[in-house]
């Protein structure tokens, strides 16, 4: 059998091996999620975006991104754009290639798509109303943000959420950043301001 035991630095499991001699060793377990930024946005605020700036680094090649839940003053789709410089400048141009796919509980079909567009909208039109169970709560992962060999970046993950016709709906989604150039961070918002979040970001380490 195996045991595990918390790395020194908190952030990684370790296993208990034997090299078949009796001689017992710790071996790092792998695939551990470091967090890297947090953002809690208490309920009855109003901001422009939840912004994750300059987070993106040589030490991830791929982040995991966790939306606890995520609502807006407003009918509005949750959209994502990527920030071109340690700040905030905004990746705004033509390079945004997405897809979603879903059903809502009562069967009927839920899809978009998008192809050269100037951000990403990750879901429908949320519903606002009851904020018991408004906004989106769901996670994504981002593969490759600094554009490592010139490469572009992807994004998918899977959200649920409770669309402006009050119907709940659980989606897919599979977006690609097509521009080469390097980004450093992110932003959600819509089109209406955040009421309410609490998301965090991961870097997976390998």
């Amino acid at each position: 059998y195996t045991l595990t035991f918390p790395n020194n630095d908190g952030n990684a499991n370790q296993f208990l091996q034997t090299d078949g001699s009796g001689v017992l060793s710790f071996a790092d377990a792998g695939g551990t999620l470091v967090e890297v930024a947090q953002s809690s946005i208490s309920a009855g605020s109003s901001v422009s975006a939840v912004e994750f700036s300059n987070i993106f680094s040589s030490t991830y090649n791929t982040y995991f991104v966790r939306i606890g839940k995520i609502r807006f003053a407003g009918n509005t789709s949750l959209q994502m754009r990527f920030y071109s410089d340690t700040g905030t400048t905004e990746e705004s141009g033509s390079f945004y290639n997405y897809v979603r796919y879903g059903l809502s509980n009562g069967g009927a079909r839920e899809d978009g798509n998008g192809d050269g567009q100037n951000r990403f909208y990750l879901t429908e039109s949320l519903d606002y109303d009851q904020p018991a169970d408004g906004g989106a709560t769901g996670f994504f992962y981002i593969d490759n943000p600094l554009a490592n060999s010139s490469f572009s970046a992807t994004t998918y993950g899977q959200f649920v959420y409770r669309d402006d016709s009050n119907v709940w709906n659980g989606i897919n989604f599979g977006g690609k950043f097509s521009g080469s150039s390097a980004r450093y961070g992110f932003k959600l918002y819509g089109s209406s301001n955040v009421e309410y979040a609490d998301i965090t970001v991961y870097g997976v380490k390998p």
